[in-house]
């Protein structure tokens, strides 16, 4: 897979917006078609999948900012973790539909998938 500083587009601070509709892109991103592709300087890309005050999608870090990402993710209510370095965000998600948003995510998931650890 290419490096992620192979896809940047627009630099802002020290976040870089990489355009979603570039072919260069992995088949399994472009898929999902996020709105937008932020990597940052921590060695992280963040896909996001749906805007606005109730937006939500996906962190993915690297193996060196992971440990420092993924030991509070069950903390805060928003964020769960899907496997080491790859965090699920829902700014709508709380604790008190946390419960059942899990029953939902799990019952999606391919017979042949290995369980979640959450």
């Amino acid at each position: 897979m290419a490096n992620r500083n192979a896809f940047k587009q627009r630099r802002e601070d020290f976040r870089s917006f990489i355009n979603p509709k570039d072919p260069k892109l992995p088949a399994a991103i472009i898929a999902l078609q996020p709105l937008q592709i932020i990597s940052d300087d921590e060695d992280s890309v963040y896909l996001q999948l749906h805007g606005g005050s109730d937006r939500y999608g996906v962190y993915a870090y690297s193996e060196k900012a992971a440990s420092k990402h993924t030991n509070y993710t069950n903390d805060w209510s928003g964020q769960i973790l899907l496997t080491p370095g790859l965090l699920f965000f829902d700014e709508g998600l709380t604790y008190k539909d946390r419960a059942e948003y899990l029953n939902k995510l799990k019952a999606m998931k391919p017979d042949d998938a290995p369980t979640p650890k959450w």
